[in-house]
């Protein structure tokens, strides 16, 4: 038990490995040579180099064996690395810890010495091990040549880790500084419409326009908030848990448009919607994503032609697919320049030149086109311009008539809304009423509950935040649950959730969200469907 308590614990040991990035990678010679020249030294048939993963072994390199991975539970490479210490086995059929594995009863293995593979004191990640089909003695030279080369092994694997770790923390720093440039400069403008509308200069035309902007510039704030997290956690960005109903793509287009075209024309930038023949076409995603992939490729544009030029922009149908070409006559770029241009921090331009030079825009594009199963090409040429095309999968029109997506008022749903942020309980509150609800709202979890359970048959559906203390909104669904085992519950959170085992009549919801993505989510919650 003292040896167990003494290895990291089974999540830290697990992150370790997954930091080392040898997971599912391409054999490697430096690894394949150490597990030959085990084989070798030590007269066995079957010589590896075993990862102990979450519910498996990966074999990162082997040698007289065709397998890749194996189960991990009762293993004897498990053994090794959750114990910290080497384990031998001369005769596995009579050990009766191990004659009833697989590997032993169906395999044919008899024989197993292995060594932990550490990362520093107490971390094993795995096992470096020899294996034989026929009963064994381990010698000394067996075991000292088993020490020798795991220690090795694990320096050379506890480097490589150390190297991943500081080059992602210099990416993250260049990311979110990229980001940081990318918000201010959002933010600047937003906040001077902000003054100018508080201060009374508020004609229809300019505060719809300006109102327009403030939602297209709350939606990249967002997307690039969105992108850091799923930067830091490792993944893609995930798509929203809840989405919206689909849109229009010639009326996202002309949106865009209409916003920017002032600002293009002020440059000397000539914008020109040559082709619309497929901007009837309806795709699956939310507005404020799409509207986003289209001002990033515009703006872009805009960025290679500081002296003005004349950027095409066509709308088609091919097929099932919607196809979006951005064509502008600028710098163009090299082939290695193209190649990165979809990379994070990746930018052509200087800092402060144009209207980017953060590296974040296309890459964001990239990311929302891949999340809806489309994707994007870029043709260049240096001195000749760019062309930017999209694609993305269209909705069928019959698909796109159904009466889920028709937004309605005046449900009149009784709503028990929780969240700690007295800011945000106010504003979804006043949302639910401007939808025709009735809201009774609390920041604090607990008493919530004790309200609830006086009388549970006067709530119809509640929505509740995820990161509450000292009761968080999981913890607070299941409590409601127990009173009412029907409730539809919403947990909004702006933590990655598609992870997350919701509970049965429990859905989810990324903040910020929007009203017509609250609306949609209200929908699904009281119907199921």
């Amino acid at each position: 038990m003292s040896i167990i308590s003494s290895q990291l614990r089974e999540e830290d040991r697990l992150l370790a490995l997954q930091q080392t990035g040898l997971l599912d990678s391409a054999g490697e010679s430096i690894f394949d040579e150490q597990t030959r020249l085990l084989a070798d030294i030590c007269g066995c048939p079957i010589a590896a180099l075993s990862l102990v993963d979450r519910d498996r072994l990966y074999l990162k390199s082997k040698t007289g064996m065709d397998f890749c991975e194996l189960d991990r539970h009762g293993s004897f490479c498990e053994k090794v690395a959750l114990s910290g210490m080497p384990l031998v086995v001369p005769d596995a059929s009579k050990d009766p810890e191990f004659c009833d594995t697989s590997l032993v009863r169906d395999v044919g293995v008899c024989f197993y010495a292995g060594v932990p593979v550490e990362l520093f004191p107490g971390c094993a990640i795995g096992s470096l091990c020899v294996i034989g089909t026929e009963p064994c003695e381990v010698t000394p030279l067996m075991m000292d040549t088993l020490k020798t080369l795991a220690s090795q092994v694990g320096h050379v694997i506890a480097l490589r880790r150390q190297l991943m770790l500081k080059g992602r923390i210099h990416t993250e720093s260049l990311m979110t500084a990229g980001a940081m440039h990318e918000i201010k400069n959002t933010l600047t403008p937003a906040m001077g419409y902000l003054d100018l509308l508080a201060e009374g200069e508020n004609h229809e035309q300019n505060a719809t326009e300006r109102c327009e902007w403030l939602d297209r510039a709350s939606d990249a704030v967002v997307r690039t908030v969105q992108m850091l997290r799923d930067m830091h956690l490792g993944q893609h960005a995930a798509a929203p848990c809840e989405g919206g109903p689909p849109q229009c793509m010639g009326q996202v287009v002309s949106g865009v448009i209409r916003q920017i075209g002032s600002a293009a024309a002020a440059t000397g930038v000539n914008i020109r919607w040559y082709d619309r023949s497929g901007e009837d076409a309806q795709v699956d995603c939310m507005g404020n994503e799409l509207r986003q992939v289209v001002s990033n490729l515009v703006l872009n544009g805009m960025d290679a032609m500081p002296d003005g030029g004349t950027m095409d922009i066509s709308t088609k149908r091919d097929g099932c697919c919607f196809v979006l070409t951005v064509t502008d006559n600028g710098k163009g770029m090299t082939p290695a320049e193209a190649g990165r241009c979809f990379d994070p921090m990746f930018s052509t331009k200087q800092v402060g030149a144009g209207y980017g030079g953060s590296g974040i825009g296309l890459t964001i594009v990239h990311q929302i086109v891949c999340d809806h199963g489309g994707s994007i090409q870029v043709e260049s040429e240096l001195g000749s311009g760019t062309t930017m095309r999209v694609e993305l999968p269209c909705m069928e029109i019959s698909d796109t008539v159904k009466p889920k997506w028709n937004p309605s008022r005046g449900e009149g749903l009784r709503v028990l809304v929780v969240d700690d942020q007295p800011m945000v309980l106010k504003t979804v509150g006043s949302v639910l009423s401007s939808l025709g609800h009735s809201a009774v709202l609390y920041e604090d979890p607990e008493e919530a509950y004790r309200n609830f359970a006086s009388s549970p048959a006067d709530v119809d559906l509640a929505i509740v935040d995820l990161g509450m203390t000292p009761c968080n909104g999981l913890q607070l669904a299941e409590k409601l649950h127990s009173l009412r085992k029907e409730l539809p519950v919403i947990i909004a959170s702006g933590e990655d959730l598609n992870t997350v085992e919701l509970p049965r009549q429990t859905r989810c919801m990324d903040k910020p969200f929007r009203v017509e993505q609250l609306r949609r989510t209200l929908r699904l919650a009281m119907c199921g469907d």
